[in-house]
């Protein structure tokens, strides 16, 4: 893995833990590691050029099969496209 696609998965964790949150918990640093599985998939989809719906419809699934709640694909897809950016801003 390159600097740029380290750097990339550390952002796109951060994406997840303030911005995605399912769960709820980032105001609490000590579940700081929480969606640290769900890194991988949502890293490698953006590696992938992935589009966002793509990416949307993965973090909705995590939410929906992983965690057993309900999903938000609007809340999803704001999510991707923080994502998307954030891959953008990688690529430059």
């Amino acid at each position: 893995m390159t600097n740029a696609e380290k750097d990339l998965y550390i952002a796109i964790g951060k994406v997840l833990w303030e911005d995605w949150d399912p769960i709820g918990v980032n105001e609490f640093p000590e579940a700081n590691d929480e969606y640290n599985g769900y890194i991988p998939s949502i890293f490698r989809l953006a590696v992938e050029n992935a589009d966002q719906q793509t990416i949307a419809l993965k973090l909705n699934e995590f939410v929906q099969v992983n965690m057993g709640l309900f999903g938000d694909m609007v809340h999803c897809l704001e999510v991707a496209d923080k994502i998307i950016s954030v891959r953008d801003s990688y690529k430059n």
